[in-house]
């Protein structure tokens, strides 16, 4: 990205620097807020041809400015360097949401913590407000080591990509509220099967934890694992419509009744399908119970026809089922349900899923 930042640097103006950074950051897959603030650091300072950069949020009180993330400076420097709103340039920029240009730090009188100041050898600033519908979320800081670096021009390029960082922290945010709302359908979704059926209670939390680890193993990417944690809590959702009969019969089912409990893939699907956020992960929750041989149901999948997502949860769902006490039987030691993984390895089981699930088994107690 740095030999990116470079080239435009270089052959553009500083606007179309801006637009070139707006699209490398809406095209991230993997936008983050940790991620937001680093970049941003590393940006600014460019942009202004300069080398130390400082990005302070608001608390959640909106009392005071606090250093969250900073290039080229030292950390005693970051640690101080907390102002009250209103106090300091960076107190008073975010209270006037107005851009300030200090030509010489040595002579101004409201500069704060100056022998820091001096110490880092800032001899000229510019700070600017991180706005976010007229409202304060922080200010950026760059800083330079020479007098006069910065001009009042140059506050404009500033608040442009501050702009740009307020539109992308509160993308990140609304995001995660997105995100947590998803959670708690699920949570809910999850709740109603599991009350209808005490023996399978914890079943989907614990089959998740074990393909979150097997996707660690594999390297699976973010969005994989995300997807797969939704898609471990709901792959059972279907079994809300199975009647409770056989959901809870203590005895062997008969050919009719197990033709019933084959269907809960596809009562899934039904169930699940208007929700936009599980569209790519529905194929696994559909496909879990296929067999790596082609012998499982409901479309006789084989090998890699079957989603990897749902391979991985076919596995940790037949040990956990294993492991776990049910209405017809008791539960099975953890050593002799690996036992039964290792039977049924390529052919139940792939091969390198079940390979990575077992690495992960090492502090199973087997006793």
């Amino acid at each position: 990205m740095s030999k990116k930042i470079n080239t435009v640097h270089k052959n553009n103006s500083y606007f179309d620097f801006i637009s070139e950074l707006d699209k490398q950051f809406t095209n991230t897959h993997e936008l983050s807020f940790d991620k937001i603030l680093k970049q941003s650091v590393k940006i600014a300072p460019i942009l202004l041809n300069a080398k130390i950069c400082n990005l302070r949020l608001i608390d959640s009180h909106k009392r005071i400015l606090t250093t969250r993330v900073s290039k080229g400076l030292s950390k005693d420097y970051t640690k101080k360097t907390i102002v009250a709103i209103g106090d300091g340039i960076a107190g008073k920029v975010a209270a006037i949401k107005k851009p300030i240009v200090i030509k010489d730090t040595a002579t101004r009188r409201d500069i704060k913590f100056k022998k820091d100041i001096k110490k880092e050898k800032i001899r000229s600033l510019i700070c600017v407000p991180i706005l976010l519908k007229k409202e304060t979320m922080g200010t950026l800081t760059v800083y330079g080591r020479k007098v006069g670096k910065f001009k009042k021009s140059d506050s404009t390029i500033l608040m442009n990509f501050a702009n740009h960082i307020a539109i992308l922290i509160d993308n990140v945010r609304v995001h995660k509220k997105i995100f947590n709302s998803y959670m708690n359908t699920i949570k809910s979704l999850v709740s109603a099967v599991e009350a209808r059926d005490a023996y399978t209670r914890g079943h989907s939390e614990k089959v998740t934890d074990y393909a979150l680890a097997i996707a660690g193993v594999l390297g699976l990417s973010k969005e994989d694992r995300i997807m797969l944690t939704y898609c471990g809590r709901l792959h059972d959702i279907g079994k809300i419509a199975i009647s409770d009969l056989i959901l809870n019969k203590p005895g062997r089912l008969t050919e009719t009744e197990r033709a019933e409990i084959e269907i809960h893939p596809a009562k899934a699907v039904e169930i699940l399908s208007n929700l936009k956020f599980l569209e790519s992960g529905i194929p696994a929750i559909k496909h879990h119970h296929e067999r790596y041989d082609g012998g499982g149901y409901p479309d006789g999948l084989r090998g890699e026809e079957i989603p990897l997502l749902a391979r991985i949860i076919g596995c940790t769902d037949a040990f956990d089922a294993m492991t776990s006490d049910r209405a017809y039987r008791s539960r099975m030691s953890a050593e002799k349900a690996i036992e039964e993984l290792k039977i049924n390895r390529g052919k139940q089981f792939d091969p390198d899923v079940l390979d990575a699930f077992l690495g992960t088994l090492k502090d199973v107690s087997l006793a």
